[in-house]
């Protein structure tokens, strides 16, 4: 062993090993750092987009008998949670994480039902994460602007959604878990419309 540690061979294989390790580990955290990120973000607009379109699936029964479906505000309310606790792995009832999530809070978000004039449901209806809820005046056709503060019904926003048809807006803000250090703030913002779409 001594002579390896006097030998010039050795002392350059063993810091050329070191180097190499260093190289490696470097190369492993600039592809996997953006690309955990990148998979998180779609995971979490994949979710909030099945989350609204199943929202937008809660029919109002009495409406349906009749034909003209519009969507039901509770049932739409109780849809979007659950299939946004399910594919986030969120508790059913707080949105708290799960152990295995990969969000280190419970969301913030904003469910707008827009149901426009009809006799079954009301013409609009708003949710949120704070536990806020109440009647909107709505009508259809409407442009919504949706920015990083939410659904904005004036149009106000740097994005804008025309609603057409019954439908549910949401919007969700999310923190998302470190990959290997905490650097920084990993909010997301996401948004999506679920449209009712009859035939």
């Amino acid at each position: 062993m001594k002579e390896l540690i006097l030998d010039n061979r050795g002392v350059f294989s063993v810091f050329f090993m070191m180097i190499i390790s260093l190289m490696i580990l470097i190369l492993i955290s600039d592809v996997e750092i953006p690309r955990d990120k990148h998979g998180s973000d779609i995971d979490l607009q994949k979710a909030i987009e099945q989350a609204a379109y199943a929202a937008a699936n809660g029919v109002d029964t009495t409406s349906q008998a009749n034909n003209t479906p519009y969507v039901d505000p509770v049932k739409a309310h109780a849809y979007f949670r659950h299939f946004l606790a399910k594919n986030l792995l969120l508790d059913d009832v707080t949105l708290e994480p799960l152990g295995n999530s990969g969000l280190k809070s419970a969301p913030q978000y904003e469910l707008l039902i827009v149901n426009g004039n009809n006799p079954y449901v009301s013409k609009g209806y708003f949710y949120d994460s704070q536990a806020s809820e109440g009647y909107v005046d709505v009508d259809i056709p409407i442009t919504l602007g949706i920015d990083e503060d939410g659904i904005d019904l004036s149009g106000a926003g740097y994005r804008q959604t025309t609603i057409k048809s019954p439908s549910c807006v949401t919007h969700i803000k999310a923190e998302l878990k470190e990959v290997i250090a905490e650097n920084g703030n990993r909010e997301a913002i996401r948004w999506a419309v679920g449209r009712l779409v009859t035939h």
